[in-house]
C-alpha cells in the first residue's frame, strides 16, 4: 500500500511540475527598442524587435486599404462614396453659367469645366485640370444617393461662393458607382 500511495504522490509531483522548457525573459523598459526573447521546446532562440527591422511578422495594426470598388458606399464624401458621373449646370439672374461635367468609365475620365460670365466671356479647362478640379470638389462634399435635394444644391452653392437667390436654374445628375442616382432640376 506504501508503494501505490508513494508512486500516486510521485506522478502527482510530476504532472503538476510539467515537462514545458520554455522560458521568457521579462520585458526591459526604459529604452526605444523592446526585446522578447522565447526560447521554444528545440532550443531556438525566437527574438523579436521593434527596431522597425523586418522580421518576417506581419502588423496586424496595419491599415486595411481597399480598392476603389470595395470603397464604394463609404459616405465620407461624394467622391469617396463612388461617382460614375457628375453632371452640373448653374444659371444664374446675371447670365453667368457654370457647367461640370464629369465621367469615370472603367478607370477612363474625362473632365471638362466650362464657365460663361454675365458679359459672354467664357473660361474653362479639360483633362487633368478639370479632373483635379471636380475632384477636389467631390471630396469636399458629402452627397449620396439618400441626401435630401436642398441639402445637396446647398452644399454646392456654397462650395462654390454663390448666392442662392442669384440662382435662376440648377441642373444636377450624378450617377454613383452602385448604380444609385440623384437628380436635382431647379
Amino acid at each position: 500500500m506504501k508503494k501505490v500511495l508513494m508512486l500516486s504522490g510521485l506522478t502527482l509531483m510530476l504532472a503538476a511540475c510539467g515537462s514545458n522548457d520554455d522560458t521568457t525573459t521579462p520585458i526591459q523598459s526604459g529604452n526605444d527598442t523592446t526585446n522578447n526573447t522565447v526560447t521554444n521546446d528545440a532550443g531556438t532562440d525566437n527574438t523579436m524587435t521593434n527596431d522597425g527591422a523586418d522580421n518576417g511578422m506581419t502588423d496586424d495594426t496595419a491599415d486595411n486599404n481597399m480598392s476603389d470598388d470595395a470603397a464604394a458606399g463609404d459616405e465620407s464624401s461624394t467622391f469617396a462614396y463612388g461617382v460614375r458621373d457628375f453632371d452640373l449646370d448653374i444659371e444664374l439672374s446675371d447670365g453667368s453659367d457654370y457647367q461640370y461635367d464629369y465621367d469615370d468609365e472603367n478607370g477612363n475620365i474625362e473632365a471638362e469645366i466650362e464657365m460663361e460670365d454675365g458679359s459672354g466671356s467664357e473660361t474653362g479647362s479639360s483633362g487633368a485640370a478639370a479632373q483635379e478640379e471636380i475632384e477636389s470638389m467631390l471630396n469636399a462634399l458629402q452627397i449620396v444617393p439618400s441626401t435630401d435635394p436642398d441639402d445637396a444644391m446647398m452644399q454646392i452653392v456654397d462650395y462654390l461662393e454663390l448666392n442662392e437667390a442669384d440662382i435662376t436654374e440648377f441642373d444636377l445628375e450624378i450617377e454613383f458607382e452602385d448604380g444609385e442616382r440623384l437628380s436635382i432640376d431647379r
